[in-house]
């Protein structure tokens, strides 16, 4: 919720992809407050879904920015797939499996260490 309220206050577009399914992540918005995020994209409203790149492409067309300024917070090597394949930075915060380092993919051990200035390094750092 810190990083959301950081992001809304600094007017950051933030989009909810997920691989599950609009009711479940419904259920979610209701926890994080779906006015935190500009738009949502549930699983089964793409043909395809992670760990190919549709969705994060989908999301940054529907935001109405390049791919490659988004900056995406995963927590499955299955997401990080998916958003490197589009081209995004990627900010790992594994949960249940290990996700290792790479180019273009930081990892971190908790939320508690992305902020708004993390998030823009990212996407300055490659530019």
């Amino acid at each position: 919720r810190r990083l959301l309220t950081e992001l809304a206050a600094h007017r950051v577009p933030t989009a909810l992809v997920s691989a599950s399914h609009r009711q479940i992540i419904d259920r979610v918005l209701a926890t994080l407050g779906s006015e935190n995020f500009t738009l949502t994209v549930a699983g089964d409203e793409l043909e395809r879904t992670k760990p190919h790149p549709d969705p994060y492409l989908l999301a940054a067309a529907r935001l109405g920015v390049d791919p490659a300024r988004c900056a995406v917070i995963e927590d499955t090597a299955t997401g990080v797939a998916a958003a490197e394949a589009a081209g995004c930075r990627v900010v790992a915060v594994p949960s249940l499996a290990p996700i290792p380092a790479a180019a273009g993919r930081s990892v971190v051990g908790s939320l508690e260490e992305v902020d708004l200035a993390y998030l823009r390094s990212l996407i300055t750092a490659m530019h």
